[in-house]
């Protein structure tokens, strides 16, 4: 697929938001994922930052191959043809997401939506080697939220959804919690106040408190530091945590 003006038929609708609908594709045998931009103005990802990610994420790490970036993009749906400014295709995970509310577990394509507080932790943790090779190039993922988590059928959490990347020299903006954005903070700052916000949104028990207090310890570390990377971060987490009672093995990650 390359570069240019491209009309896709589209099998079923996934998502539509304010800015973008999301639309399953089947073509040649792969399944896949197109998301279109209702306006490029709406669209505050960072295409470099995307393509880099579709170069640069080795095959067989917890995060999904993707597939390239379109402009003036019509889909065929039920009859009807859409048009788009631009749009990114992705690899279709084939999985589950955590529901937004216990309402929508009767809903096969959730799961529960709340985790014990050492569950909730090693799924986040899960999602530290595509985030790890990803920030190598000083590139960041800026939307981890539960809505951009799937889990498979084996229990591995996928990180899905880069379209919001940034680079590290591109103008930053952080898409899910802006009211925290701080610009003489740096990305990865950023990245890790998500990942403390995502164990929030997930995570039920009593040990959430002294857990959520030491991921935000830890954070405080790394306003400025580039030269420790997301798995020492993960380590001076645990070591926090066993300060206070909190016995996390990372599952044998470590």
């Amino acid at each position: 697929m390359e570069m240019g003006s491209e009309i896709f038929k589209a099998e079923k609708i996934l998502a539509s938001g304010e800015h973008s609908d999301v639309y399953g594709l089947c073509s040649k045998g792969r399944v896949w994922v197109l998301k279109c931009a209702k306006n490029r103005i709406d669209w505050r990802g960072d295409y470099k930052a995307f393509n880099a990610f579709m170069q640069y994420v080795p095959k067989n790490i917890y995060a999904p191959q993707s597939g390239g970036y379109f402009e003036n993009v019509e889909v065929e749906y039920n009859g009807q043809v859409y048009m788009y400014q631009c749009a990114v295709s992705m690899n279709y995970i084939d999985g589950k997401k955590i529901a937004k509310n216990f309402a929508d577990t009767d809903d096969k394509n959730f799961i529960k939506p709340n985790y014990q507080a050492m569950d909730a932790l090693n799924l986040v943790y899960g999602l530290v080697p595509a985030i790890a090779h990803y920030n190598q190039k000083n590139y960041y993922h800026m939307d981890i939220i539960k809505e951009n988590l799937i889990i498979d059928n084996k229990g591995k959490v996928w990180l899905i959804d880069y379209t919001g990347a940034k680079h590290d020299k591109s103008i930053f903006f952080v898409l899910s919690f802006k009211e925290h954005y701080d610009p003489k903070k740096t990305p990865a700052y950023h990245q890790f106040l998500l990942l403390g916000e995502l164990f929030q949104d997930i995570a039920e028990g009593e040990q959430c408190f002294n857990i959520k207090n030491s991921f935000l310890a830890v954070q405080n570390d790394y306003t400025n530091n580039r030269e420790e990377n997301i798995y020492q971060f993960f380590k001076n987490l645990r070591s926090r945590l066993f300060e206070k009672g909190v016995n996390w093995n990372m599952k044998g990650y470590m």
